[in-house]
């Protein structure tokens, strides 16, 4: 075999990604030989490749070779960490394994690649509870990683521990509702935990998956033969005299007894017809086991099935449903920016559906607003034709600031949100903050909000408002739009899905993501009210919900969707899906160091004595100082946001399970960035004076009582904050002193006046402030 062949047999195995060890190895080491540096950038996925081919087959003077050229190209690369993790699995003991997982952890505790290598090496140690454990907190953190629920289900199933594996294969189909494999996965659990009602409705999922539009005439293949098989058992003993089975633990209603046997009957033909193409042989074989049971006679009973298909079962997003959401986001926002481009302009032909704006640089848009935006743009474009867009009033790259948001917009389908929303950065030149550029269009939907932002109606004197759908309270503004619904509910969603007869899965999903996280799961006696019931009882039988609630209660809610309130607020999909939104609502771990600055931060322009106008700015983090390397993003974002003064205030529970105490640590930087306020021509700050006096003004506050940190993190270490720049770090004493504290507190300090008789001291501020007090820091915020 030549080179090129090679070459092209093992970037196909990446592509596909198959492991093929053996293999890989063979042609590999001749690759090696022949210099795989001078291949290009695919010289090093290809040494990663055999890498790994060559642990496989116990050759790990291979593997070592790999990897030294890889830390040499690639020095402290995660993922050159992770694969000489694996090599050390090879031939190290566990412990040590563990050990340096744990350094990879310490130091960046987000690392999910690291963090599943030790949950496996926990789970080869038959340390199970260690294992369970550990991966639950990881999926904790990274939800939507289906392997992980595929892996926690699979061990709860090694355990005989059917039902919290359902419990997990449950979240994996919610995350990735396409996929059979999970799904027949799901139905042969339940089958092995004696839940036959549920497993024979999920076999029938899977046959649904990928026999919808299949004539009865055409054999079945792959997985929907032991779909078929799934079936005919379950309806066996569903079926059979002195079966036990007719309790199901899931609540699943079992389907009357003659379709059961009309079930039974098609699931034989299915099954038959699969192996007709056999030999003898097997066929035989196939046939002796179907008609063991004498229910089993090719007769009249399929014959009135006809062309039938069996009953579907209710199953998460279809996937048409989930590519025509999706394909209307994307055609829409083409079409849009296409038509606000051209000459002429035609963006007064569309109507922009808008949720509330986010503040600048604190609260991100919520759920509720992006749903309804969503939602409303579909219900106006699908069913009355018009030509609708929702835009997120928010920077594209925001969106990763609040992971619920995300997580809702994946469940429903849409898993590039970046590329198939319209964001404020896809209208630049137009600007929020600063408006110099009309908007492109003058029609506008307001959801969960009712007046329009002046930046909307700067230079485009047509600008109307067309429709209203909030909650919140009535501003009197744009009395001719129509619909101009403005009355209380727990979220605006409810006012979205009220318009619906009819409604898409994802639709649905999205509007009851929003209900669910506004009203904490539709508690009783919270923010809930009458429209949210109606609403969510609406919505659940048509989400991706449908196939975990009771087949009783998606009856009821079909026929009346006020019905049974109290039933589906308390059935596990309701309770977990809500669970998971807020857990991700206060979640940090998918956020980078400059993502975790802005995500609670506020700045202020100070008039500091002899330096003129200051701009300062604080971040409130809830991690630990060491670990998301702030010393990097400090310089960076201080200069983005032309601010001299930036302090880190973190609060946090101590211990590795973050399970200890509370916590509070700070971290200061001063920096000349060159911008003085609004002043024009201003002369850059005295760095070191400027830092003198906030350290002592610091170090002297009992409200605070800091004590510095020392040589354990140092961050003007290393040069990776810029030149100039003076920093200290605190471990703070008093843990009740937020960032309401902290702001007026620092104000103080700069604000002094200092003598040489009478230096900078700082003025103290109670650790619990009145509401006027608590507002300080506030009256100078940008």
């Amino acid at each position: 075999m030549s080179l090129a062949t090679a070459l092209e047999r093992l970037a196909t195995y990446r592509t596909n990604n198959t492991r093929a060890s053996q293999d890989t190895f063979e042609h590999g080491c001749r690759i090696l030989k022949a210099g795989p540096t001078k291949l290009g950038d695919d010289g090093w996925a290809f040494l990663e490749q055999l890498a790994l081919a060559a642990i496989d087959v116990g050759r790990l003077d291979i593997a070592d070779e790999c990897l030294r050229q890889l830390a040499e190209k690639f020095p402290k690369s995660p993922r050159v960490d992770v694969l000489t993790g694996i090599r050390m699995e090879a031939s190290v003991p566990p412990a040590t394994v563990l050990q340096y997982y744990d350094g990879l952890l310490d130091a960046d505790p987000a690392n999910a690649a690291v963090w599943k290598r030790r949950i496996s090496v926990l789970r080869r140690l038959g340390k199970i509870e260690a294992a369970v454990e550990e991966l639950s907190r990881f999926l904790d953190t990274f939800y939507t990683d289906v392997e992980g629920w595929l892996e926690l289900a699979d061990i709860y199933t090694s355990c005989n521990q059917y039902t919290h594996a359902l419990q997990s294969l449950s979240h994996a189909l919610i995350l990735a509702p396409q996929n059979p494999f999970t799904a027949l996965q799901f139905a042969e659990t339940a089958y092995t935990a004696g839940d036959l009602a549920l497993a024979l409705k999920m076999f029938l999922v899977v046959v649904d998956m990928g026999e919808r539009d299949v004539p009865l005439d055409e054999a079945p293949t792959g997985i929907h033969i032991r779909a078929w098989l799934g079936v005919k058992l379950c309806a066996r003993q569903l079926v059979a005299p002195t079966s036990s089975s007719a309790r199901s633990a899931s609540g699943t209603a079992i389907p009357p007894t003659k379709k059961v046997k009309l079930l039974e009957e098609l699931a034989t033909e299915r099954v038959l017809a699969a192996y007709q193409g056999e030999k003898e042989t097997g066929l035989g074989y196939v046939s002796a086991w179907i008609m063991r049971n004498p229910l089993n006679r090719l007769s009249g009973l399929v014959s009135q099935l006809g062309k039938a298909k069996p009953a579907k079962a209710a199953l998460a997003v279809p996937a048409e449903d989930a590519l025509a959401l999706v394909q209307f986001l994307t055609t829409s926002k083409e079409k849009y920016l296409r038509d606000i481009h051209s000459t002429p302009p035609k963006g007064n032909e569309w109507t922009v559906v808008m949720g509330n704006e986010a503040g600048a640089h604190q609260d991100m848009i919520d759920l509720d607003s992006i749903a309804s935006s969503i939602a409303y743009a579909w219900f106006q474009s699908e069913v009355h034709k018009k030509p609708t867009i929702p835009l997120l009033q928010l920077e594209r790259d925001d969106l990763d600031l609040r992971a619920e948001n995300t997580y809702a917009l994946s469940v429903a389908g849409i898993t590039e949100p970046k590329e198939q929303l319209l964001f404020l950065t896809d209208l630049a030149p137009f600007s929020l903050t600063t408006p110099a550029t009309p908007f492109p269009s003058h029609a506008f939907a307001l959801v969960d909000h009712n007046s329009l932002g002046a930046a909307y109606t700067f230079n485009n004197p047509t600008a109307t408002v067309t429709a209203i759908l909030d909650h919140h309270a009535d501003e009197g503004q744009h009395p001719a739009a129509s619909p101009r619904t403005i009355t209380p509910a727990g979220s605006c969603t409810s006012h979205v899905a009220a318009l619906f007869s009819e409604i898409p899965t994802p639709v649905a999903t999205l509007l009851l993501t929003g209900i669910l996280i506004d009203t904490n799961g539709l508690k009783a006696g919270g923010k809930a009210l009458p429209v949210d019931h109606l609403a969510a009882g609406f919505l659940a039988p048509r989400s991706t919900l449908a196939s975990l609630l009771p087949d009783t209660l998606l009856t009821a809610l079909h026929a009346d969707p006020a019905a049974d309130q109290e039933d589906l607020r308390s059935t596990s999909a309701i309770k977990d899906l809500t669970s998971k939104l807020r857990e991700l609502k206060g979640g940090v771990g998918h956020l980078s160091a400059r993502d975790l600055l802005r995500r609670d931060y506020k700045e202020y322009v100070l008039e500091v004595p002899g330096a003129g106008p200051v701009r300062a700015g604080l971040a409130s983090v809830p991690l630990r100082l060491r670990g998301w390397k702030l010393p990097e993003a400090a310089g960076p974002w201080m200069t983005e946001r032309e601010i001299h003064v930036l302090g880190v205030l973190t609060s946090f529970k101590a211990g590795k399970k973050g399970k200890g105490k509370h916590r509070r640590e700070m971290a200061w930087v001063v920096l000349d960035t060159g911008k003085k306020g609004d002043s024009e021509g201003a002369q850059g700050i005295d760095v070191k004076k400027l830092a003198k006096k906030l350290w002592k003004g610091l170090e002297a506050s009992n409200d605070l009582k800091v004590k510095l940190k020392k040589k354990k993190y140092d961050m003007e270490k290393g040069g990776k904050l810029p030149d100039g720049a003076r920093s200290r770090t605190y471990n703070q004493g008093n843990v009740d002193a937020n960032r309401k504290v902290t702001a007026p507190l620092m104000k103080n300090i700069l604000e002094a006046l200092e003598t040489e008789e009478n230096p900078a001291k700082a003025v103290p501020v109670p650790a619990e402030t009145t509401p006027a007090e608590a507002t300080l820091a506030e009256a100078t915020a940008v």
